[in-house]
Order: C-alpha cells, then structure tokens, then sequence
C-alpha cells in the first residue's frame, strides 16, 4: 500500500537560480509589454489632445473674425444712428444737439452680412424734415 505522505523531490540549486532567472525576464517582458502598451495610450492621447486644441483654435478664430465683422458693423450702424439723432433732433455743427421737444421714437435696426438698415417709427406725432425737390 503506497504511503499516504507525500514524497519531496529535492531539486538542485542551479535549478531554482534557473527558475528564479526565468521568472525574472518573464517578469521583465509583462513589465516592458504593460509599459509599452500605457506608452502607446500616452501617446495617442496627447496626439487626441493636439488635435482637438488645434480644432478649438481654429474654431475660436473664425468666432473671433464673425464678432470683428459685427463689431466693425455695429459701429457702423452706431455712426449711422448718430447721424440721425443729430439730423432729427436738429444739432448743430459742432456736434450739440438740443433735446427740447423730441419725442420719443421707436428704432428697428437690422444688420445683415453687409448691410444696416434702421427703420424708425414716426407715429409719435413727429416727422423727420423732407427734402423737396
């Protein structure tokens, strides 16, 4: 009847430096592999980034062009309603206007791509002066 204890193999001791080495470049490769591997999402994540920065920059640049454009449209349409105001409130040359008995009127501006048109509202018992020709 075969003995119920286990039997121990003695091994030598090049055997476990063998294995102790072995498993130290297995070791060595997993971890060169898990390194190589976060490398690789590093990188593609920072080229992600790039690209995504680059794309708001240009995206803010164009925004940035289309508020200049508005900009330089308002100030247009400001000078144009100033002129106006001057022309109706009856001003002077040098720029004073007085605002003795103006009434109120109700202006509509609208600015297209190229053009500002103001419509003003005149049903308030006033009427801009007409050139007769």
């Amino acid at each position: 009847m075969p003995s119920s204890k286990a039997r121990s193999v003695k091994s030598s001791p090049t055997d476990k430096s063998r294995q102790h080495v072995d498993s130290d470049v297995e070791d060595y490769h997993h971890k060169r592999e898990r390194n190589n591997v976060s490398v690789k999402k590093s990188r593609q994540k920072s080229r992600s980034r790039a690209r995504e920065m680059k794309d708001r920059v240009e995206k803010l640049r164009v925004e940035n062009a289309d508020l200049e454009h508005k900009v330089a449209l308002l100030s247009k349409e400001l000078g144009l309603l100033k002129e106006l105001f001057i022309a109706h409130a009856g001003g002077t040359s040098d720029g004073h206007c007085s605002l003795t008995n103006i009434p109120t009127a109700s202006v509509k501006c609208d600015v297209d791509e190229n053009i500002v048109s103001v419509m003003v509202n005149k049903d308030h018992g006033y009427s801009a002066p007409t050139e007769k020709r």
